[in-house]
């Protein structure tokens, strides 16, 4: 029995799925690698982001056409980088004529990784030009029209569910917090800009025919590869455009990509942690809420961002607070007559109470212009504000004032690392970082995740500890 590595499945040395990155990358406070994706190569079975070569499109070809049949003894000698493919091979190439397309070679063309979505939408769009000019270029009549429809609805796919992705997390994010219709309008922004990317790209194409650079090559077969000539085209467009084409000027009735992009980045990070619990006491509850309004205010000041887009996500942030809260209170209130819970020792939270520490950060913020003293005053004065309450009359009866262990611990865990209980439970790879150090990281994490730079991060040894 013959099992062939179809090339769908055995890519050799040099198609084997890999990560490769450019730069270097930037250690965290709490001592990890902050990945820049900007600059993050991906070179995955169906492309991913590497840019392909000659040599990788020979590869390609040679692979498809000369199988190794997995188990058989005395294979034929066969080449396995680029170079050791013969001259011979190429000018069959250069001489084959086209009877069939090669829709697995599409997937190289369509495949991205990221969350960028114009850079996406630019892979999606080339590929489909640069698929149709393939299919012209080689048959006619009904093939063509076959051919055609099958590409049309293999591209579509893939922009309608990326549009859809992107329309569910974060206009779905808005709609839950106050917004309307805004997942409808995410999908039209996404679709509308790739069906004119399209247009813009046919039109270079029909403009300048020879974008690749292949006239008198040696290599014309280049041509017939749909994923070479998917890359060259994009690449050609930017370096003749320029950034001419402004995402900024889209209709007022639609957003643009960039905002898309760095509002699902902003819902990504919303979403993963949590502002309140029954556990939390009303000034932990405001510094996380303080914490998530200042990436609020990081978010809206991004240059890919306008102001109408900042206001509608500060809105929707500040609501998914309340609902949180408003969720924890709710609970209580449900479980007031349960005889394993005391109402009275752990009544609802209050806002106002939680709302003065939300401002003194906003306000240090917009008077310092400093967003490492805003979250160090936040600190300061929501600890303090706790711990004066465990010495009142009546917060000093409440749980979450009587048992202050995030506040005394908050800079300093070593007495709960050291104690024998957590020695006794200590697993490999359990999270030891004081509550300061997660605030930290946090916003470190959020800053390069928002901006890809490490612009944002928080320069803690400018400061003392105690603030």
């Amino acid at each position: 029995m013959r099992i062939s590595s179809n090339q769908s499945y055995l890519q050799y040395r040099n198609k084997l799925p890999l990560i490769h990155i450019k730069n270097n990358t930037s250690p965290s406070q709490s001592g990890g690698k902050a990945i820049d994706y900007d600059n993050l190569v991906i070179d995955s079975i169906f492309g991913g982001n590497k840019e392909i070569t000659r040599d990788d499109a020979l590869m390609y070809r040679y692979n498809r056409e000369n199988p190794v049949y997995i188990f058989e003894k005395d294979q034929p000698k066969r080449a396995y980088e680029a170079s050791e493919v013969s001259q011979e091979f190429v000018d069959r190439l250069n001489q084959e004529q086209i009877t069939e397309w090669d829709p697995y070679r599409l997937r190289f063309a369509m495949d991205f990784q990221g969350d960028d979505i114009g850079y996406n939408v630019d892979r999606l769009a080339a590929a489909y030009v640069a698929g149709a000019e393939h299919l012209a270029a080689h048959f006619s009549g009904e093939q063509l029209e076959g051919y055609l429809r099958e590409l049309e609805d293999t591209v579509l796919a893939k922009a309608t569910d990326m549009a859809n992705m992107y329309a569910g997390e974060v206009g779905g994010f808005l709609e839950e917090n106050g917004g309307s219709k805004e997942a409808e309008k995410i999908y039209r922004s996404i679709m509308s800009e790739y069906e004119e990317r399209v247009r813009q790209y046919s039109d270079f194409a029909k403009n300048s025919s020879d974008y690749a650079n292949l006239k008198d090559s040696p290599d014309q077969w280049l041509k017939n590869d749909i994923a070479y000539m998917a890359q060259e085209l994009r690449k050609a467009y930017d370096t003749q455009i320029q950034g001419a084409q402004n995402e900024e000027d889209a209709s007022s009735d639609r957003y643009s990509l960039q905002e898309i992009t760095l509002a699902n980045r902003f819902v990504y990070e919303t979403k993963w942690g949590s502002v309140a619990s029954r556990s939390s006491d009303e000034e932990q509850i405001g510094l996380q809420a303080g914490m998530l309004l200042l990436k609020a205010n990081l978010f809206t000041g991004q240059s890919g961002v306008s102001d109408g887009f900042g206001k509608k996500m500060t809105a929707a942030v500040k609501n998914h607070i309340e609902r949180q809260i408003d969720a924890e209170n709710k609970w209580a209130l449900d479980h007031a007559d349960d005889p394993y819970f005391d109402i009275k020792k752990n009544p609802v939270f209050d806002k106002a109470e939680i709302g003065k520490v939300c401002e003194r950060m906003l306000q240090t913020y917009e008077r310092e212009k400093d967003y490492l003293k805003a979250i160090f005053d936040g600190i300061i004065y929501a600890q303090n504000r706790s711990r004066q309450k465990a010495e009142d009359s009546y917060y000093g009866t409440l749980d979450r004032y009587r048992y202050n262990y995030y506040w005394d611990q908050f800079f300093d865990n070593s007495s709960r690392l050291d104690s024998p209980a957590f020695k006794y439970m200590y697993v490999q790879g359990m999270d030891t970082r004081t509550s300061f150090q997660k605030i930290v990281d946090s916003w470190d994490g959020f800053g390069f995740h928002l901006t890809r730079t490490q612009d944002y991060a928080l320069k803690i040894d400018q400061y003392s500890a105690q603030g």
